[in-house]
Parts: C-alpha cells; sequence; structure tokens
C-alpha cells in the first residue's frame, strides 16, 4: 500500500472513533491538560472530529506527557509519561493503521507488547529451544528501559 492509501485509511473519522472506542475502554488517568476520558466522551460529537481534522491539516501537535511516580519494590519509584487523551487517541489511530503491516517483520521470538502472544508462550517457547539442545540463554536489562528508549 503507498503511503497516500495509508494516510487515508489513518485519517478515516471510523479509524478516529474505533481510536476513541480503544481509549475509553481503557480509560486511565488525565495527561497533562488534565482532561479525563470521561470529560472527552462527553464532547467527542464535536471533539473527535475536531480532532481528526487538526492531524488531517497538519496542525495537530501532541502535548507534553504528564509525568508519574509509581512506587515498586525496595523503596524505588517508576517513572511514567501518561499523554493527554487526544494524543492517546492519534497514537492509538495510527497504530490500527501500522500495526498490521508490521506485524509481520516482528521475529517469531518476540512476545512482549504484541496482542494474542503472552508471557506463557515466552516460556513455551524457551522450553522448545531447551528441549531441542540449545543450552545458553543471554539475559539483558535495560535500566529504565522506557525512560531511555
Amino acid at each position: 500500500m503507498n503511503n497516500h492509501g495509508l494516510r487515508r485509511r489513518f485519517l478515516a473519522m471510523q479509524n478516529f472513533e474505533l481510536a476513541w472506542d480503544k481509549v475509553a475502554a481503557n480509560a486511565g488517568c488525565a495527561g497533562v491538560d488534565g482532561e479525563t476520558v470521561v470529560a472527552f466522551g462527553y464532547r467527542k460529537g464535536y471533539a473527535l472530529p475536531q480532532l481528526q481534522q487538526t492531524v488531517a491539516n497538519r496542525t495537530y501537535r501532541p502535548l507534553p506527557l504528564r509525568q508519574l511516580f509509581i512506587p515498586k519494590k525496595n523503596n524505588q519509584w517508576r517513572e511514567l509519561g501518561v499523554p493527554c487523551i487526544s494524543d492517546r487517541i492519534v497514537q492509538q489511530a495510527l497504530l490500527q493503521v501500522l500495526y498490521p503491516l508490521m506485524e509481520k517483520e516482528f521475529e517469531p521470538s518476540s512476545f512482549a507488547y504484541r496482542p494474542g502472544l503472552s508471557h506463557l508462550m515466552a516460556v513455551r517457547q524457551v522450553a522448545h529451544w531447551r528441549d531441542r539442545g540449545y543450552d545458553w540463554v543471554l539475559d539483558a536489562d535495560i535500566v529504565k528501559y522506557f525512560s531511555n528508549i
């Protein structure tokens, strides 16, 4: 599919409506603008087409992330960056168009953050490799991965 076709699919109002449905179902907290899913829902009849139009005419600008700190074990904190509702809708609309194209590029051994795959499936895959004679494992961890990437 060419870029024009991707852009048309991304900007389709139906795509933005589906993106809104997914964002609304996930709920989550407000972003830096303070707007909640419920508040956006009250005005979605005009806010969603307006959002789609600002993206279409290239005047859309994402807002900064709201910084939150979530307690972890050992008195440590995990930093989260929370996008505003409008940014989540745009991100979801992009995901809905691009993910089906990118899915085929993932390695069969990649399980993280992929719909329909789970940590249990990853464990089964590791056991399969072990049973086939593989006996080396590389364990790598990037400190504060999402903050650093």
